[in-house]
């Protein structure tokens, strides 16, 4: 799995394959992955949280992650505590891109994400 993530993540810099890969849950799928993360090897850590990044950039993504915000939110917040600086700066980045939606931002405000 790890190869083939590595390989997914790579690609998900390019528009076409960012549109498939949010119209395919791919979003959703990382939520689910991230629900164990404490049983994924770092490696895949890093990978699924440079995707989420890659894909919360663009205006579909951040709709996408509307539809589970309040899961994304806790989840990424959960993950903060991480001492892999990689991580965290995927983290950090796709928190700020979040932030710029105002659904996900009026959601961090309930969550009293500070």
């Amino acid at each position: 799995m790890q190869s083939a993530l590595g390989v997914v993540e790579k690609i998900s810099i390019r528009r076409k394959a960012q549109n498939a890969m949010i119209d395919f849950n791919i979003i959703e799928w990382i939520c689910k992955l991230l629900h164990v993360a404490g049983k994924l090897k770092e490696f895949t850590l890093e990978y699924l949280t440079a995707l989420l990044i890659n894909l919360s950039l663009r205006t579909e993504g951040k709709k996408r992650c509307e539809r589970v915000k309040t899961e994304i939110l806790k989840l990424l917040r959960g993950l903060l505590t991480t001492k892999n600086m990689q991580i965290l700066t995927h983290i950090n980045g796709t928190l700020y891109s979040l932030f710029t939606y105002l659904p996900i931002k009026l959601e961090a405000r309930v969550l009293s994400f500070n």
